[in-house]
């Protein structure tokens, strides 16, 4: 949470104080109408965030990621590509290749359909057999990552697609890429080097569910997902500190505990005297309840209660190990609103 506070996410004073009681409270004003606006703003806000981080791993300007964005990033990248794409024959060790496809088969051994091997996949035993000939040029390396990349996206976008043959076709499409980086001076080195990780978030936007390319909105929360299939090591084991991997972190660990149904925009009401005699005063109690004030402050406060209560455990944990045994664990939930949310607050140190 704090990495993504420093990136600008926004959380409501349940998310940051971790309170399920008061985030079901929160749920319920997200669902009214009078009530309803700032937390929306916050989801939109972030929503934006997340967009214009997303098109700057893409080495885009901007916060939507749409079909426009999406587009010129393609092209310049292919430019890049072709760029490089020459017809050197590159010097590659044999063993070191053969070293990293082993530890791609090992990855997937078993996961893909009719229990093949990754060198069963035509464009994979392409690259393995060019390899073994010790021939392999820059043109027949761009060509082969090119394809490999658009076998990925087939695999795992179509109906009929194998997700696990699109994953490994995603990992030895970087040993295509490692080949036609090999013996590039410095300052094309580095721009390709640049270009390859653009790339690699490009082609994940493209699988189902992470890009709406027609509002220019990124799914960080999906993202998130597939990023732990394809970079284990950079996503799940956090080598990979990027503000693009922070973002999809945050979205994956702070969901929204209620979806966006839309009652709130479907209910009825606010229109009579009474409604708005009632109505205005709440919002502005939402606005000022979902304020970064008011949420820093929540923030504050949890920190203040958890380090007093660590500092009293040697004598409160006896007595709440005593008490457990006759308050029952779901009793701070009958209470209503507020006091719900104190309790809790109160008993989970």
């Amino acid at each position: 949470m704090k990495k993504a506070e420093a990136l600008g996410f926004r959380v409501t004073p349940g998310v940051k104080t971790g309170s399920k009681a008061l985030q079901q409270r929160e749920a319920a004003a997200e669902s009214r109408p009078w009530t309803s606006g700032p937390f929306f703003k916050i989801k939109a806000e972030n929503t934006t965030l997340g967009n214009e981080i997303t098109a700057k791993a893409l080495g885009e300007k901007g916060n939507v990621v749409d079909d426009v964005a999406m587009a010129q990033a393609d092209d310049r990248m292919g430019r890049v590509y072709e760029k490089i794409a020459d017809d050197r024959v590159r010097a590659v060790d044999p063993d070191e290749f053969l070293g990293q496809l082993a530890e791609i088969e090992d990855e997937f051994v078993g996961l893909l359909k009719d229990n093949k091997s990754i060198t069963d996949i035509p464009l994979v035993k392409q690259l393995y057999d060019l390899v073994g000939r010790g021939n392999i040029t820059g043109r027949q390396a761009q060509n082969l990552s090119s394809k490999m990349a658009r076998s990925a996206k087939t695999e795992l976008t179509s109906a009929g697609g194998d997700r696990e043959a699109g994953l490994a076709l995603f990992k030895a499409r970087e040993l295509a890429d490692d080949i036609l980086a090999e013996g590039l001076d410095s300052d094309t080195a580095a721009l390709f080097k640049t270009t390859r990780g653009q790339y690699r978030i490009l082609k994940l936007l493209e699988s189902g569910g992470v890009t709406n390319t027609a509002k220019g909105d990124v799914s960080l929360a999906t993202l998130g997902n597939l990023l732990s299939r394809v970079d284990k090591k950079g996503y799940m084991y956090g080598r990979n500190q990027s503000d693009l991997y922070n973002a999809a972190r945050f979205a994956q660990a702070f969901r929204s505990i209620v979806g966006d149904s839309g009652t709130a925009t479907r209910s009825a009401g606010g229109t009579t005297v009474a409604d708005i005699t009632f109505g205005i005063p709440m919002n502005l109690a939402a606005r000022a309840y979902t304020s970064n004030t008011a949420t820093a402050g929540a923030g504050a406060a949890a920190a203040a209660r958890t380090a007093a209560s660590n500092a009293m455990r040697p004598v409160t944990d006896p007595f709440m190990a005593g008490a457990a045994k006759y308050v029952p664990p779901v009793f701070p939930y009958g209470i209503p609103g507020g006091a719900a949310a104190l309790m809790e607050l109160t008993r989970n140190r």
